[in-house]
């Protein structure tokens, strides 16, 4: 099996919808069990699993990165 690792720098993309917020200044958003969650994707009653709430403010894309562990993914073949 190889694996790669592959550096994806300052990218949001929403894990639901996959809209790019990279050069995005729309507030809201939240992740859910690492999983991040856009303004536009959001619903009030997601607010009770989320693991992570944007800050008032707080931009999708700053919010995300501000969460973010590390800039790395990595990608497996076998």
């Amino acid at each position: 099996m190889d694996v790669w690792e592959i550096d994806i720098g300052g990218t949001v993309v929403c894990d639901f919808c996959n809209d790019d917020y990279t050069e995005s200044d729309m507030q809201g958003g939240l992740i859910i069990d690492g999983y991040a969650v856009c303004p536009r994707c959001e619903k009030p009653e997601m607010i009770k699993e989320a693991t992570h709430v944007c800050r008032t403010g707080e931009s999708f894309r700053q919010f995300v990165l501000r969460n973010r562990e590390n800039n790395k993914i990595g990608v497996y073949s076998w």
